[in-house]
């Protein structure tokens, strides 16, 4: 089962805005009003969005290390290669399953 797209919304005619396609999705918070997501296909950008400030924050990977991951870990979405979200004041951190096998912390500044 995979997450449907991220759609935003004009408030003022409803129209929409923008959408993130679930193969881009990686993960949101509906209480903390954030989501992350990849910038495009090339998945070498991971961006977190604050959706209260509308402020971009990002994660760069190397070229092809994400498809790598996929394979080498046999997951089906993007979304499965990352794990344990956490949000504070300044960062916002996260496990990231490597095409090595290994789960890195990584983490994005967010101030």
């Amino acid at each position: 089962c995979t997450s449907p797209d991220v759609i935003f919304i004009n408030k003022e005619n409803g129209s929409e805005l923008w959408r993130i396609g679930s193969d881009l999705f990686v993960w949101g918070d509906v209480d903390e009003n954030y989501i992350l997501y990849f910038s495009d296909t090339t998945c070498k950008e991971l961006i977190y969005l604050n959706n209260n400030t509308d402020k971009k924050y990002t994660f760069s990977f190397a070229a092809g290390q994400i498809n790598e991951s996929i394979i080498e870990n046999d997951v089906s979405l993007v979304a499965d290669l990352f794990k344990n979200f956490k949000k504070d004041k300044n960062e916002f951190t996260f496990d990231f399953n490597s095409s090595e096998g290994i789960m890195k912390k990584l983490k994005i500044k967010i101030k």
